[in-house]
């Protein structure tokens, strides 16, 4: 921890201080008993700045381990703990994708104890002003945002429907670290929770989306809908609740039946609900792509920008003979995916 740090620190240059005057003195039987203090140092500072690679960064679907652990850390020692574990641990392992996923599970946690949202907000906060200002989607923590909304409106289900879009949209609530003008990320957060609301049944949110009142609410409301609804592909999430709608090997049959915008933000996911079902089947999510071919370069750059990066992380290599997968007009386009989704 922190204090080890800079009891060892201490000890380090106190000794290497006190050898360097022995040696002038020529006292070489101390310069020998202060050496091995200053080994002792030095493992205190590396044991201390070691970090163990966690056991969910080697297991065959790295994400599902992670929420899996996640589940029982919350269970187990709560709100806080899970958080730094995600900020420490799997932020650094492996990216913000995963963090996103797990971070639902948290902020619907969250709310659940402490049934406010100001005081549920409260935990991500020291996380979310930490990136907001660089990173748009705040490093996966805006997850918790969404998984926190969901439970508000899962647990007010008898309540109006447009109250609860308003209480969390309209009265200023402090979202991602910041009270923002566009309101497209607040009926993000509110698309996911729709769909939960309405227990998956992707047309039933949808319409609620449609009565929003300008065209970047409608936006945005879809986009968490579509979104929620691919994450239903993976089989920790939510396992207990109904999954009527989640058929063959992505959201594409769905995406084919919606029109105009509708149409293209659902086409955004379906590679990443092919590969919720199926981790690694890169090959198989841009096969996936080729159903909703109108919307096949938006489908193509979210697997690569945003999954991709975290399956071959640290093998840059590895990630571009992916786009070996891609339409040959869109192999350029693929390997640009991949560059943005690294600066990220």
């Amino acid at each position: 921890g922190t204090a080890s740090i800079i009891w060892s620190g201490w000890v380090l240059l106190f000794t290497v201080r006190y050898l360097y005057c022995m040696m002038l003195m020529k006292k070489y039987y101390l310069c020998a008993f202060m050496f091995s203090l200053i080994l002792i140092s030095l493992v205190g500072v590396v044991s201390s700045r070691t970090f163990v690679k966690d056991s969910c960064t080697s297991a065959a679907n790295v994400a599902e381990c992670f929420v899996t652990k996640v589940d029982n850390m919350l269970k187990n020692q709560g709100v806080a703990p899970t958080l730094a574990y995600i900020n420490d641990v799997i932020l650094t392992e492996s990216g913000h994708a995963v963090v996103h996923s797990a971070l639902h599970l948290v902020g619907e946690y969250a709310y659940s104890e402490e049934r406010d949202l100001s005081a549920t907000f409260a935990f991500v906060e020291p996380y979310a002003k930490k990136y907001v200002e660089s990173r748009d989607h705040l490093n996966g923590f805006d997850g918790f945002y969404h998984g926190a909304i969901t439970a508000f409106f899962y647990l007010n289900k008898e309540k109006n429907v447009n109250d609860l879009i308003a209480k969390v949209c309209e009265q200023n609530l402090t979202l991602l670290g910041k009270v923002t003008s566009d309101p497209f990320e607040c009926y993000h957060s509110v698309g996911h929770a729709l769909l939960y609301f309405k227990d998956n049944k992707p047309e039933d949110a949808l319409v609620i989306c449609d009565q929003q009142s300008d065209e970047r609410k409608k936006r945005g409301c879809y986009y968490g809908v579509f979104m929620e609804h691919a994450s239903l592909y993976a089989p920790a999430y939510h396992p207990y609740s109904p999954k009527d709608s989640v058929l063959g090997d992505s959201t594409a049959g769905l995406c084919l039946l919606q029109k105009g915008i509708r149409a293209e933000l659902c086409a955004h996911f379906v590679g990443q609900s092919h590969l919720a079902m199926k981790p690694n089947d890169v090959q198989g999510a841009f096969a996936e792509c080729k159903k909703v071919s109108e919307y096949y370069e938006e489908c193509m750059q979210r697997i690569e920008s945003m999954f991709v990066t975290y399956l071959f992380r640290g093998d840059y290599k590895k990630m571009v003979q992916t786009c070996d997968f891609a339409e040959p007009q869109f192999k350029e386009r693929c390997v640009e995916a991949i560059d943005y989704g690294l600066s990220m």
